[in-house]
């Protein structure tokens, strides 16, 4: 099984885009709330973690996922809701977390298939644990 975990592009702070703001070389804000959830995951997985911030992804030439999972700001969630749009075309399932899925879960689960609120990394574990009931 393979997991995608994503960090969309920001358009505030992109190290491809230093051209536009010198300061975007000094805020570029490492995921790692992806890397957290990547050991927090069955070892049986293999995990890809995807920083669009440090250059542009080509997903048609990645192995497809088995599950995506993607953090986003608010600043993020325009792209974010492109990349979940991409994967769930795919078929593939995707997840969102991140304050932006926290603050504006009702907008988000119009475009994702599930949403973690809060912090991921109390959750992402157990939810490995528990069976997912059918509706």
């Amino acid at each position: 099984m393979h997991l995608c975990l994503i960090n969309p592009s920001n358009p505030l702070v992109s190290i491809i885009n230093v051209r536009e703001s010198r300061w975007n070389r000094y805020r570029v804000w490492k995921p790692l709330s992806l890397m957290v959830l990547a050991g927090l995951t069955p070892e049986e997985w293999e995990i890809s973690i995807v920083d669009e911030n440090m250059g542009k992804p080509d997903y048609a030439a990645m192995p497809r996922p088995d599950l995506v999972g993607i953090t986003a700001f608010t600043s993020q969630a325009n792209r974010a809701y492109e990349v979940a749009a991409h994967f769930r075309n795919l078929g593939v399932p995707v997840i969102m977390g991140g304050i932006h899925a926290t603050m504006c879960s009702e907008e988000v689960m119009e475009r994702v298939d599930s949403i973690v609120t809060g912090e991921a990394e109390s959750v992402w574990a157990e939810g490995w644990r528990t069976p997912v009931q059918a509706a």
